[in-house]
């Protein structure tokens, strides 16, 4: 059998490599006939057998070469000296890697030597063929096809003496300056090149202007007439910006022609026209925009004087909060900052004061730097990282004998920087306001509705003029608060409308408000906090602690550690989560604060404990200003009454870097501090029993 088997597999292989011969020596006959038609100039049968030839062997060399030798026959129906020449080149390129023919054609056309003689030939005979014809093109597909002629040298002489004769009588500098471009080795391109700066430099003389001249220099920077171009170039250009002298005249002549003659001396007059300008306005935003645009003025030291003399008069004069800011930017190192910096606090001063409980029965006063007012109720208020605050509130319309919500924002001074009426109709209340980093107003609220409970709850998104960019409904939630994450994406926590206190709906939403994701957390008690960092929600309830990331996933749950409910967590940093509250020690008899640092999954980093500088402090914020330090704010009484506010600096080694302990009328909750932009605490935010908010600028000078 395995005999059998081996008979049959030999018998397969000696039928394939009879067929291959077969084949093989049908292919070699071909080619022998066709060399045979081509010897007896038989080109159309040869050409078609070689055709063939390539359609089964397209890199045989000798084909290509024969078709090309064909083409460059005059005699050939087919004739075409470029094309044929390629196929040649072709033929030649491919022979030395074509492999030893297994055939016996023994003919002058499979020679090398011969196929590169037969070349040459062709290449002579196509250069007598393009001097009949005597035309540039031809002369141009010479040189483009041959480039390695012996022909081309005398190819472009031809073709260049040819091109120039064609526009020697022109009176164009156009003309010669292609002719310079196309041929710039030519005999010829020296004279094309006189003719054309002369031409070109007798249009600028013609039109006569600054731009012409300027536009010869540009052009033709080694011609003979480039420096009479510039002379009369600066003259003119100068001439136009002294008639009329204006700063915009003057300051085209310095952008256009910075190496002009007369640059300097028009430098001076831009500069002291701008000065002149300076000085009869009088202004430090004057000062200051001829700081910024003329730093090379010889007057710059002069105005950079005046300048600081006069913010440090009106700033420490304290009747310009512009002032005092614009010098604490300008002068950070100065050693008048800290005087300046205190008379923001005897500036600013009370901001705002209102009976939340008797708005009807008591004027409220929104108070600016300028004296300024109007009645006005605060309800809700928030803060950016910029110092900035946003608050909601009411107001009565006197016009239309109406009390109507209202949303203020100010600026880090304090200062108003819009008002506006939220434009939803059937408002009756705003629950909620948040300010993002890049000054983006949220407000949170309900209007009169269809539903069965009657209302209806939302989210407005503005910019900082009051502008709505889109509003957001919320049929089966009672929105409580909203936050502004680092990455402007927005949290939402409510209370189904079943008006259960035992779970509080989270929301995340994107910029747009659309929804990202939404979870339920169990609360025992009403009582919760909550605060955001890099883009997460930290949410404080008497029952635990709980942490979303940024995508609005619960990545962690802490037990509450034994801590009263008045326990604030803040995630100042990726790293760094602490939580603070005031806890008694047995053994020593007295108070400490007490601050447990966790991880980001809620793990239980290390417990540091503070000695406490009054009795009953309660923990209402905690921030992370930066590395190793916490700042505090809270409230606490002491043996005459309850309406105290403390400020700490704490670093996270057990000491007290900073603390300060304020009064107010009534008792407060709720106190909020924030750094300003030169990085020092500005706003202290509170809100009294009595239900009254109260923004107090807080300007004691530390360093964080």
């Amino acid at each position: 059998m395995k005999r059998l088997i081996l008979d049959i597999g030999m018998k397969k292989i000696l039928v394939l490599l009879f067929l291959f011969l077969n084949l093989w020596q049908l292919y070699a006959q071909n080619m022998q006939k066709a060399f045979n038609l081509l010897s007896e100039d038989q080109y159309t049968k040869a050409e078609a057998m070689f055709v063939k030839v390539l359609e089964d062997d397209k890199n045989n060399p000798y084909a290509s070469f024969a078709i090309g030798l064909m083409y460059c026959d005059p005699r050939y129906a087919n004739h075409n000296y470029f094309a044929g020449y390629k196929l040649m080149l072709d033929g030649i390129r491919l022979y030395d890697d074509y492999p030893p023919e297994t055939f016996t054609v023994r003919r002058k056309y499979l020679d090398k030597d011969y196929m590169v003689f037969a070349k040459d030939s062709i290449e002579t005979k196509m250069f007598m063929f393009v001097k009949s014809k005597n035309r540039i093109s031809t002369y141009d597909l010479y040189i483009k096809t041959c480039p390695d002629s012996k022909h081309v040298p005398e190819v472009e002489r031809i073709r260049n003496a040819m091109a120039y004769n064609e526009i020697k009588d022109s009176k164009l500098a156009a003309d010669y300056a292609n002719f310079v471009t196309k041929y710039p080795f030519a005999e010829q391109t020296p004279q094309a090149i006189v003719k054309r700066n002369e031409l070109a430099f007798a249009d600028a003389m013609r039109f006569f202007s600054p731009k012409e001249f300027n536009g010869f220099m540009k052009s033709y920077p080694d011609a003979p007439q480039y420096w009479e171009a510039k002379r009369l170039r600066d003259s003119l250009a100068f001439e136009v910006a002294s008639n009329p002298a204006s700063l915009d005249n003057l300051e085209f002549f310095l952008k256009q022609y910075p190496n002009a003659k007369f640059y300097d001396k028009v430098k001076f007059k831009r500069d002291s026209m701008a000065f002149a300008i300076a000085e009869e306005t009088n202004t430090y935003a004057g000062y200051i925009a001829f700081l910024n645009n003329y730093p090379s003025a010889e007057q710059f030291e002069l105005v950079r004087s005046r300048l600081y003399n006069m913010l440090l008069k009106e700033a420490l004069s304290g009747k310009s909060v512009p002032a005092i800011g614009t010098f604490l930017d300008l002068y950070p190192e100065d050693d008048n900052f800290k005087r300046v910096y205190n008379r923001l606090n005897d500036t600013l001063g009370l901001i705002y004061a209102g009976n939340v409980s008797r708005w009807s029965d008591t004027k409220t006063k929104l108070v600016g730097p300028t004296n300024t007012s109007i009645d006005f109720l605060p309800f809700n208020i928030a803060r950016n990282k910029l110092g900035e605050t946003v608050c909601a509130g009411m107001y009565h319309d006197a016009n239309l004998r109406a009390n109507k919500l209202n949303v203020i924002k100010l600026d880090q001074y304090g200062q108003v920087e819009v008002s506006f009426t939220p434009d939803i109709d059937r408002l009756n209340a705003i629950s909620s306001v948040a300010l993002s980093n890049n000054e983006r107003i949220l407000v949170a609220g309900s209007y009169s509705g269809q539903e069965t409970d009657n209302s209806k709850n939302w989210i407005v998104k503005y910019d900082n003029k009051g502008t709505q960019y889109w509003n957001r409904s919320f049929p089966n939630l009672h929105i409580e608060q909203i936050l502004s994450a680092e990455n402007d994406n927005i949290w939402v926590i409510g209370r189904a409308k079943i008006k259960s206190t035992k779970e509080l709906t989270v929301l995340l939403l994107n910029t747009d408000g659309n929804e990202i994701t939404s979870s339920l957390v169990a609360v025992p008690t009403a009582f919760y906090k909550t605060s955001t960092a890099s883009g997460k929600l930290f949410l404080s309830t008497a029952t635990g602690f709980y942490v979303f990331d940024a995508a609005g996933n619960l990545t962690a749950t802490v037990s509450p550690l034994g801590f009263s409910n008045k326990t604030t967590v803040f995630g100042g940093k990726t790293d760094e989560i602490y939580t603070a509250e005031m806890q008694w020690d047995n053994t020593t008899g007295k108070n400490f604060l007490a601050f447990t640092q966790l991880t980001d999954s809620g793990s239980v980093v290390q417990v540091r404990k503070v000695p406490a500088e009054r009795t009953n402090m309660v923990v209402e914020n905690l921030q992370l200003p930066e590395q190793g330090k916490l700042l505090i704010s809270g409230t606490y009484s002491d043996t005459q009454s309850m309406n105290k506010a403390f400020i700490l600096l704490v670093s996270t080694d057990d000491a007290i870097i900073f603390s300060d302990y304020l009064g107010f009328e009534h008792s407060v909750n709720n106190v909020l501090v924030a750094r300003n932009k030169w990085n020092r605490l500005s706003l202290a935010v509170a809100r009294d029993v009595k239900g009254r908010m109260i923004i107090l600028n807080y300007t004691k000078t530390f360093d964080f």
